[in-house]
């Protein structure tokens, strides 16, 4: 029994598409078939690696106002869009006496726990209204 030939040439159709062409032949017998298997260009992936800017950490000692000013820039930069999303950054940074605020938080609502924890921070380590304070306290003084 004579074991059939194969043999394969690569066919060029343009200049992104090329083939592989298979003809299979057996003893004195011509071709029995040929066809040919179009193939893509390998491409390789493109991989983007994206540092984020790091959030800073708040443990309640510096301007909870400053503090959440640098918070909404952090999560603007870093593509956090949902109150998930900040919900689960601004618990992750907070230390000390800050992370106090997170104890009976309801979450069952994300958008009024995000609200609800920045509104905390900011009414147990600051005023909402920093700058009038300051101005009060400067022209009080004696």
């Amino acid at each position: 029994m004579a074991v059939p030939q194969i043999v394969t040439s690569t066919v060029e159709y343009s200049s992104s598409l090329t083939g592989v062409a298979v003809a299979v032949s057996s003893g004195s017998n011509p071709p029995g078939s040929m066809y040919v298997a179009l193939t893509q260009p390998v491409v390789p992936p493109v991989i983007v690696v994206y540092n984020q800017d790091v959030l800073k950490r708040c443990d309640g000692s510096s301007s909870p106002k400053e503090y959440m000013n640098h918070f909404d820039i952090i999560a603007d930069v870093n593509g956090w869009k949902t109150d998930l999303d900040k919900l689960k950054h601004l618990k992750a940074a907070l230390d000390g006496r800050a992370a106090f605020q997170i104890q009976g938080l309801d979450e069952s609502d994300l958008a009024k726990a995000f609200a609800a924890l920045r509104g905390r921070l900011l009414g147990h380590f600051g005023s909402h209204n920093e700058a009038e304070s300051a101005r009060r306290r400067f022209n009080s003084r004696s």
